[in-house]
């Protein structure tokens, strides 16, 4: 998994056909329910924002690379600009 706190990438081999579909909707669910009361609002926070798609190995591997690459491109940014007191972007 990467982050850069807007949005992830997973990259993952679902046990059943709907487990990653009933994964993240049930992690969906408990967070958006926890924000919500949190900051005393109702309303969805990802409608429409899970997609998922079964990739070959060409693509399996490219898709690695990006999210490794841009990881480590990531990390590296927040590391040069905390370093020169700029903090997170």
């Amino acid at each position: 998994m990467v982050s850069d706190d807007k949005h992830v990438h997973f990259i993952a081999i679902p046990g059943h056909e709907n487990s990653l579909a009933k994964g993240f909707g049930e992690a969906h669910k408990r967070y958006t329910r926890q924000k919500n009361f949190t900051e005393g609002v109702r309303g969805y926070l990802f409608q429409g924002r899970f997609s998922s798609c079964v990739l070959d190995e060409s693509h399996l591997i490219a898709a690695v690379h990006y999210v490794v690459v841009g990881g480590l491109c990531l990390q590296e940014f927040h590391c040069n600009h905390k370093e020169k007191g700029k903090g997170k972007w």
